[in-house]
């Protein structure tokens, strides 16, 4: 009788044991390859969307800062709290998005405990591998940008957390102001598609709070034009055309940048698409689209009893997968080689978080038990098999940075200093010249004591 009452909670027990030192060895494997690589010098895009900071403009002007298709949004705001602070210390800015994502990993793990009826599943342990994977090095070591998408994860799990809030009007707030900041912030602008879906949901089902609904649909609505004032169309890239010659093109982007989150890469030379990245890819979009087909099945169909669980996985396989459609349009002129550029995985991590909540909800392990498991196995052997080449990438990285450093602070010369491609820190460097000054004269960045 003690044995089989000591049991069960042995194996809880054993259970988180595995799950925290999982979640320890990526977090610390994570910090050392940041601590290894980060170089306190602006990179590419920042010398851009810093512009702000530079012109020391008003709170607004940076927060509504547009870069590309997105804006900076909130992210900014934090990036010039801490630049303040540490005297625009980029290495800080690494160290920050870092704590960042692991907030974004324990909520997930609240998340998915309260899913899961309130237990733990020994296939949790692919959390910390799909939230701290080296495999997003550029986003902490290449062009650090809290806005882009680190913020934006944030914000997502913290309005899947939200969705299981059982007091309504503070939900429907919740949500309201989390839409707001993630249609400011990056490709979190994506949200602004999924909210005002989400709620009609909740109309359909509760009746008695339909006008507080309304209002936060009415609210979303306020909020997307606010977006579109003084928004100028800017594709990223100069080659961008739609639609392309080849529209099954799109489709094989879509399925590189899946199956590249998974380790595999399209080797254009090798022309191994077919064989890994492809095919893996591909079976994991249209198990995305199972699962979306499903969990709206299943709130249409029981919308007099909408369950938090399912709109969680809508929401977040939602965002990840429009992302990758808009990712592939936009930037399939560039080459099937670009869709596994690492600053794109983290924009996928809702995606796989969702699908690992689909595979576990009852209804899928009634029928299909091993799913889950098969699920972590295969991701793990993916994983470990293509694992080393990020650790590699992500030095290239300190190494251009640092010879440009180098160079620079025994030349002076940026023009010099970037003359060799492997060297430079932006492509017209004309335009970097007077915010080198700025910073030389206010002794920052790479001029800080």
């Amino acid at each position: 009788m003690i044995n089989t009452m000591l049991y069960p909670k042995l194996v809880k027990v054993a259970t988180a044991l595995v799950i925290f030192w999982v979640t320890f060895f990526f977090a610390y494997r994570l910090y050392r390859l940041i601590d290894k690589n980060a170089i306190n010098v602006l990179f590419y895009d920042q010398w851009d969307f810093l512009v702000p900071l530079f012109n020391q403009r008003d709170a607004w002007t940076i927060f509504s800062r547009q870069h590309g298709p997105h804006r900076e949004g909130i992210g900014l705001i934090f990036t010039q709290w801490l630049y303040n602070a540490t005297a625009w210390d980029v290495r800080a800015e690494s160290f920050m998005l870092f704590a960042f994502m692991l907030v974004a990993l324990l909520i997930a793990f609240r998340v998915t405990y309260v899913i899961n009826n309130k237990t733990i599943h020994v296939t949790d342990f692919l959390l910390p591998m799909i939230f701290l994977t080296p495999r997003h090095y550029e986003t902490f070591v290449g062009t650090p940008n809290l806005g882009y998408s680190v913020l934006p994860v944030l914000m997502i799990t913290l309005y899947a957390a939200t969705m299981l809030v059982s007091h309504i009007k503070f939900r429907v707030i919740a949500i309201v102001l989390l839409n707001f900041l993630l249609l400011y912030s990056g490709f979190g602008l994506f949200v602004g598609v999924l909210t005002p879906v989400l709620l009609l949901f909740y109309c359909f089902s509760d009746s008695r709070n339909r006008p507080v609904y309304f209002m936060g649909i009415i609210s979303c609505a306020f909020a997307t034009i606010l977006f579109f004032y003084n928004y100028r169309w800017t594709p990223a890239v100069s080659c961008f055309h739609f639609p392309d010659e080849n529209p099954l093109s799109y489709i094989r982007y879509m399925s590189i940048m899946w199956g590249s989150f998974w380790g595999y890469r399209y080797d254009i030379q090798q022309d191994n698409l077919l064989i890994n990245v492809f095919s893996l890819g591909f079976c994991l979009i249209l198990l995305c689209f199972y699962a979306v087909f499903y969990c709206f099945r299943e709130a249409f169909m029981n919308y007099r009893v909408i369950k938090p669980a399912g709109l969680i996985i809508l929401f977040l396989i939602g965002f990840s997968a429009i992302f990758t459609v808009f990712t592939s349009v936009g930037r399939l002129c560039l080459g099937l080689e670009t869709a596994g550029a690492s600053r794109y995985m983290m924009l996928l991590v809702p995606g796989m978080w969702g699908l690992y909540l689909f595979l576990g909800r009852n209804v899928i392990t009634e029928r299909y038990p091993f799913a889950r498991a098969i699920f972590a196995l295969i991701f793990v052997v993916s994983f470990l098999q293509n694992d080393p080449r990020y650790t590699l990438e992500a030095q290239d990285f300190n190494i251009r940075k640092s010879k440009w450093l180098a160079c620079y602070k025994s030349e002076q010369d940026p023009f010099k200093c970037s003359a060799q491609p492997e060297t430079g820190i932006h492509p017209n460097v004309k335009s970097i010249v007077p915010k080198l000054e700025f910073l030389k004269n206010a002794k920052l960045n790479l001029f800080a004591d």
